[in-house]
């Protein structure tokens, strides 16, 4: 699943699936064994980088809404 939209939402259910949130203040989510991909970007709407993690239920819980806050995954609202 893929989304490029500013403030948009990515979400990806299936078996080792990944969900790509790539617009201004996009989020994603997905299962367990999902991986989700975040942008970042600045003040004025610059990028600034994106990181990748996998739903593994601890660090990165399942069927929950992430954005990316200065380098890190926090739950979005």
């Amino acid at each position: 699943s893929t989304n490029t939209g500013n403030c948009s939402a990515s979400t990806n259910t299936g078996d080792n699936g990944i969900a790509i949130a790539w617009g201004v203040n996009s989020k994603a989510s997905g299962a367990i064994g999902c991986y989700i991909v975040i942008a970042e970007y600045d003040s004025d709407n610059k990028f600034k980088g994106a990181k990748m993690a996998r739903v593994d239920g601890k660090k990165i819980k399942a069927e929950v809404f992430y954005a990316l806050k200065n380098g890190k995954f926090v739950e979005a609202k």
